[in-house]
């Protein structure tokens, strides 16, 4: 009185689809981020416009006004906001491609400066054709 076990074609349905409901609810878990502690990036600030006092003054003291102070060097004076903004040529606020200042010391008008032949760093053109491009204020 044997019966024999035979399961219906039911389950033989979800028995099939079994092993790839567990594969891929592996795989699913294994895709999520648990928050693993690592903290959101956070936005980086804009670093700050350079001011005349604190970033372009002492810059050109340092390496313009040896040469450039009392109208001294091709009638351009380095030394006082004044004097050095006197010119829109030399420094056009708002336009650095368009101040010979820049220019010069970009090397594409010559004599390029400082005329001594060490040119600036690349951080120091930056700083003063932004400088400039803020409008090359008295600050």
């Amino acid at each position: 009185m044997s019966k024999s076990f035979r399961l219906s074609p039911k389950y033989l349905a979800v028995i099939k689809v079994l092993p790839f409901v567990v594969i891929m609810s592996v795989l699913f878990i294994g895709c999520i981020d648990f928050g693993n502690g690592k903290k959101p990036l956070q936005p980086v600030a804009p670093a700050p416009a350079p001011t005349w006092s604190a970033d372009v003054s002492p810059l050109f003291n340092k390496r313009c006004t040896p040469c450039h102070i009392s109208q001294s060097q091709a009638g351009l004076n380095l030394s006082t906001y004044q004097s050095a903004t006197s010119n829109e040529r030399i420094i056009k606020p708002g336009s650095p491609d368009n101040s010979d200042l820049v220019k010069r010391i970009e090397g594409s008008i010559q004599p390029s400066m400082p005329y001594d032949g060490t040119s600036l760093s690349a951080e120091q053109i930056k700083l003063i054709r932004d400088w400039i491009a803020d409008g090359a204020q008295n600050n």
